[in-house]
């Protein structure tokens, strides 16, 4: 009885999350130019960062779930008072290989 009650929850919770993986491809905070993801590369719920940079995913690199590609960086060496406003805005780029595999949950910071 139990397992029919947790495996009809369980089917529902995997329902959801097959819509939001179909409906959720990438989000990209800053300029959509800065970002280049080639057409046999496979994108699954990504965040992409393209403040201080720009962005470039090569054929048939992957991703899990959950990847954040984030370009931003802050001067830890700046006043306290300025250091949320003030950010790079070229210099820190990301490039993900040709191949290249980016588990669930990673979060790659530039440059890189």
């Amino acid at each position: 009885m139990l397992y029919r009650l947790y495996a009809a929850t369980l089917g529902r919770l995997i329902d959801i999350h097959i819509r939001n993986h179909l409906l959720f491809k990438k989000v990209i905070l800053g300029d959509p130019q800065r970002v280049s993801v080639h057409e046999s590369a496979q994108v699954n719920n990504a965040l992409f960062y393209v403040l201080s940079g720009r962005i470039e995913v090569r054929e048939h690199a992957f991703f899990g779930q959950n990847v954040c590609l984030l370009t931003g960086a802050h001067d830890i060496g700046a006043p306290l008072d300025t250091r949320k406003a003030e950010f790079p805005t070229e210099g820190r780029d990301i490039t993900i290989e040709a191949g290249a595999w980016i588990a669930s949950n990673a979060t790659v910071l530039g440059p890189c």
